[in-house]
């Protein structure tokens, strides 16, 4: 049937059997504003009816909403059909105020019961649960709101049966002092309680068992006992656990330990819950038994054990933190002008100091611009109500006034801008100028229980409730003494941003450019460093961090976040900001660069320098580039340690391309640093620097270059081959048939073990003067002067020069009586050619090539050879073994 319902002056229509059951005013402000009719049409949710109007409404259109979700309502007298078993839960919803849920429950005489309710849910838990318990008659017996009143709202009753029977247990909500009361989600429990045979054991052979989405007690007998509860958690799942002294004994200090199946420490916690309560949080790794045990620092007395799973939170970007600020906490709102006047005429004089750094803090990041007046004011500020609130006055979306309440004894009456004082004017300005809370909350509110995503935190905005180390997104507290990345973006997203703030060169920390005593970007002025997001608009900026000692994390990236003074995340970077250098302290510092050039100075310690993208320079303090010994550690990144245990320590070198030494600046990958490289086991191809360098290539084929400089380098084992290049350098070629060139310069080559060759830049052999020592080596001279220079070769068996190639072992029956020549000791290969300038001899068939070379004749050679025999003691050829090499064994060149 059609009808229709008169309230409140308005007509409202429905169609069926129809009851209102609630009506929701606005009631603050001595008149109503709206009316939301919820009605129940047929035993189900029919819809919401809202009305607006003013003193005078007149006529109003309502918006309704036909067609609620279903619920099936539960009875809230002994007529109720609804029953809950011993050792059971349920899981319901209180749906409007003032509903009350009564279940009904048969129990024993002389046992105990645990009853239990907890808000549960990930849509809307109910925040203040209530629990009452009457006999079959509908006689109250025993009630409880609050394990720990205003604190733990959760519910816990324990009450011990007298008679066997039918007693009801009624699930409802805790009603305010205009007997509202809040609708949500809930699980009820009721279970024996554990330990009625005796004290409870504080091993894994305990019987005393906990439960997921409730609470149970229990009694430390002494200071000294310890009550093991096994509990079952499921992989992946988040949960909350609490150990609060409850009951007419209270525990006073409980302490609370999570362990394994095998009884071995998971996790543990002391006072993180209210007072000295204890309270964490875990995610099981694996599904199983653990256990939950209950103990004190120092007494005795009754506890409740509440074990809660909670939503799987996940890290929102910057952007979505930004947008719950300004439209989704509540309707999007700001000022329509960017000139702003405020009266501070309310506050005390420290605190109108407060005031006005704050509204800077706004104005840097922003046009806006505020102007003091003395009277009247768009921003209002005063200190004679309790607490810090904010409260604005609108039409529709835009802001004409606004009050600020800080009271004068807020923190105290702590008027330093390092309090939480002034952390407070920031925030409520942030209200002032539009912004919402981090989260859905207001007045109070707890982390992993109203935050709605892991980094609501002081480090993300200041518009948060959690403190870094509440939210354990960040582990260390600390105030926060200027906007953080959130806030900037959210705050420039509703006024647009300031292009002309810090737009010199700007220093941030130690030695600032930012004079003042109670600057917050002067680090010098306080004993630990600020928590604050850098905003900086333009010249060449510096993060000096030089005054701590601690290792440090510093990161130029925009938008990233910098452990510093030992406090993890303290220092952000706001979006769109480039700071281009970044000095460490004496610790050992991780400093990591931008896109742009940085200049990043590790100081003391050993420190990890990593530039990032640019042109970027590692700054040191030493006097020349011989203060230092460099390493090539192979893997991109380069060692360069200050000698004799020098004060800058000795740094790790990624994406840096210069050294800053005493003013000058010396090329990383080139002209004058010397250099350490050790190779790997596998075929190694390095070239070092400028300065004297020592490179060994270990096992492996190597192709090594030493660069200008007088450089050491050791072909270990392989077949190497080894260039030494400019300067006087030391060639060893180890094990294994190496190639060495000297290059320019006086060089000492040895060849080692193997067949092993040198090569020289001359047209013949001509060119050069060779000297048989009589010691087993040869001094071959570049005559004239030449680039080759006087090299000295040990256990080098051919030469090759312009392409031709010279048995020094024919030279060997010359002796030491003096200079030779021997024309008739050359043969040539354009094959081998190839193979050895290429550095390629010594591939998988360069046993071939030694047999060709030795004391083996072979026919059909298609070289050109001397006819005299014996100047070579050997007449050479080449037969199918040497051809299946050419064939098959060029394929790998």
């Amino acid at each position: 049937m059609y009808t229709k319902i008169s309230q409140d002056g308005f007509d409202f229509d429905t169609v069926g059997s129809e009851t209102v059951l609630d009506v929701y005013e606005d009631a603050s402000l001595g008149l109503k504003l709206t009316d939301d009719f919820v009605s129940s049409i047929d035993g189900h949710i029919g819809g919401i009816e809202t009305y607006s109007y003013a003193q005078n409404p007149g006529f109003q259109t309502p918006n309704f909403q036909a067609g609620g979700p279903d619920f099936t309502t539960i009875p809230g007298d002994v007529s109720t059909t609804a029953t809950i078993a011993v050792n059971s839960q349920i899981n319901s919803t209180i749906d409007v105020s003032g509903d009350t849920d009564w279940f009904s429950v048969t129990l024993e005489a002389g046992q105990t019961y645990d009853i239990s309710m907890l808000g549960t849910g990930t849509s809307s838990p109910l925040s203040d649960p209530l629990l009452r318990l009457f006999d079959a008659n509908g006689v109250e017996l025993a009630t409880n709101d609050d394990i720990i009143l205003g604190d733990v709202t959760n519910s816990l009753l324990t009450f011990t049966v007298t008679t066997t029977g039918t007693y009801y247990v009624s699930a409802e909500a805790y009603a305010n002092s205009s007997g509202t009361t809040v609708t949500g989600d809930y699980t009820l429990s009721l279970f024996e309680t554990n330990g009625t045979s005796g004290d409870i054991a504080a091993s894994t052979a305990t019987t005393a068992t906990a439960i997921v989405n409730g609470s149970v007690s229990g009694v430390l007998e002494t200071t000294s006992d310890s009550d093991w509860f096994a509990i079952t958690l499921v992989a992946g799942q988040r949960y909350s656990f609490a150990s609060d002294g409850t009951g007419s004994d209270v525990l006073e200090d409980p302490f609370l330990t999570l362990y394994d199946a095998n009884g071995n420490v998971v996790k543990s916690n002391d006072d993180s819950g209210p007072d000295l309560n204890a309270k964490m949080t875990f995610i099981a790794e694996t599904s199983g038994v653990y256990y939950i045990g209950a103990s004190s620092v120092n007494s005795d007395g009754q506890y409740a054990i509440t074990v809660k799973e909670l939503p799987t939170l996940v890290e929102r970007t910057v952007d979505q933190v930004a947008h719950f600020l300004t439209d989704e906490y509540s309707a999007r709102q700001a000022y329509g002008v960017t000139e702003i006047t405020y009266n501070i005429t309310g506050l005390e004089v420290g605190a109108q100091a407060l005031a006005i750094r704050a509204l800077q803090a706004w104005s840097d990041v922003t046009p806006l611009v505020f102007s003091a007046v003395t009277t009247g004011g768009m921003i209002v500020f005063s200190n004679d109500e309790d607490g810090a609130f904010n409260s604005n006055t609108t039409i529709g979306s835009v802001i004409q006034s606004s009050t600020v309440n800080v009271n004068a004894t807020w923190q105290n009456g702590n008027v330093n801008v390092d309090s939480y004082t002034y952390q407070t004017f920031l925030h409520e300005i942030g209200h002032a100028l539009g912004l919402g809370h981090a989260g859905p909350y207001n007045g109070e509110a707890t982390y992993n229980v109203d935050n709605i995503y892991l980094n609501d935190s002081w480090a993300y905005s200041v518009m948060s409730y959690f403190d870094q180390n509440e939210s354990g997104y960040f582990g260390d507290f600390r105030y926060v003494l200027g906007l953080q990345i959130a806030d900037i973006v959210a705050i420039q997203d509703l006024y647009g941003a300031n292009t002309t703030t810090r737009n010199g060169d700007t220093v941030y920390g130690f030695n600032s450019t930012e004079t003042g005593a109670n600057n917050v970007h002067n680090f010098a002025n306080f004993n630990r460093a600020p928590s604050l997001s850098i905003y900086d608009t333009g010249g060449i900026d510096t993060l000096d961090f030089s005054g701590y000692s601690q290792n440090q994390q510093i990161n130029l990236a925009a938008e990233s976040f910098s452990n510093v003074n030992g406090i993890e995340g303290v220092i952000s970077i706001a979006r769109g900001v480039i700071i281009e250098n970044a000095i460490g302290g004496s610790g050992a510092d991780t400093i990591t660069g931008n896109s742009v050039g940085n200049v990043l100075t590790g100081n003391g310690g050993n420190d990890i320098l990593n530039g990032g993208g640019g042109i970027d320079y590692a700054a040191y303090s030493g006097s020349s580039i011989s203060d230092y010994t460099i390493t090539d550690n192979g893997n991109g990144t380069f060692t360069v340690a200050h000698n004799n245990g020098g004060a800058d320590g000795t740094d790790t070198l990624r994406n840096i391309e210069f050294l800053r030494i005493n003013g000058v600046d010396y090329t990383l990958t080139g002209a004058e640093a010397a250099v350490n490289y050790a190779g790997t086991s596998g075929a190694d191809t390095y070239t070092g620097m400028g300065g004297d360098d020592t490179i060994h290539g270990a096992n492996g084929n190597d192709i090594l270059g030493g660069g200008d400089g007088d450089d050491t380098i050791t072909g270990d084992a392989g077949a190497d081959r080894l260039s030494g290049d400019a300067g006087a350098d030391t060639l060893s070629g180890g094990t294994g048939n190496d190639v060495l060139i000297g290059g320019a310069g006086n060089d000492q080559l040895d060849g080692g073990s193997g067949l092993d060759y040198a090569v020289y830049s001359g047209s013949s052999l001509s060119e050069y003067t060779i000297t048989n020592n009589g010691d087993g080596s040869y001094q071959v001279r570049h005559n004239n002067g030449g680039v080759d220079g006087v090299d000295t070769l040990t256990d080098i068996e051919y030469l090759l020069i312009n392409g031709q190639y010279h048995n020094l072992s024919a030279l060997a029956q010359i002796g030491p009586s003096g200079a030779v020549n021997v024309s008739d000791s050359v043969y040539t290969s354009p094959v081998l050619d190839t193979v050895l300038e290429r550095g390629l001899l010594p591939l998988a068939r360069q046993d071939w090539i030694a047999d060709f070379l030795a004391n083996t004749s072979y026919e059909d050679a298609p070289f050109t050879f001397p006819d005299d025999e014996d100047a070579l003691g050997v007449d050479r050829g080449l037969d199918a073994l040497l051809e299946d090499f050419l064939l098959d064994g060029l394929d790998v060149l």
